[in-house]
């Protein structure tokens, strides 16, 4: 008894495509990103996007070789979007967002780091997300205070394999 307590504790809920007989609580959900208030640009592409992650190193010398260092990490979310699902509209409540745009890219890249790169990776509308966080449904519509997110399928127009979102990291 005192393990099945344990495990229902620290394994991840059922994952569900439709907010019919989800109560509030911590919930794994599956649906369909779609713009709130508004979208990002994303700093690289300057694409549409709800939420982007941004990472980008220069080649430092040292002793004969390069490493590469952090320049800048930055996980950005759109306020407020939305994840559809089979039945109904929830509105996401991401974790406290970065502050990185378009313009941040372009001066990195103007001071000319030697050996400088940059990736970035999108969550865009139309993406298949598996969103976890803690869903609440007072008020009119149901929001997601949302910790954790997953690409599972990217938009039919994006044409990228899905990756992983990744944890919030600390710079080195």
């Amino acid at each position: 008894m005192v393990w099945s307590i344990i495990k229902s504790l620290f394994s991840p809920p059922p994952e569900r495509t439709a907010l019919a007989g989800l109560k509030a609580g911590r919930v794994q959900i599956t649906g369909v990103a779609r713009p709130g208030e508004r979208t990002l640009a994303s700093p690289i592409g300057g694409l549409a996007c709800v939420a982007f992650f941004y990472r980008s190193t220069w080649a430092a010398p040292t002793r004969g070789s390069k490493v590469d260092r952090l320049v800048e990490q930055a996980q950005v979310y759109a306020p407020g979007f939305l994840l559809e699902l089979d039945d109904a509209t929830v509105q996401v409540e991401p974790p406290e967002s970065g502050r990185f745009a378009r313009e941040d890219h372009q001066r990195l890249l103007a001071a000319g780091l030697p050996g400088f790169k940059a990736e970035e990776q999108l969550m865009r509308p139309g993406d298949r997300l598996r969103l976890s966080g803690r869903l609440h449904l007072d008020g009119e519509r149901p929001r997601l205070e949302l910790s954790r997110a997953e690409i599972l399928e990217v938009a039919a127009d994006a044409g990228k394999k899905p990756k992983r979102w990744p944890k919030r990291r600390r710079a080195l």
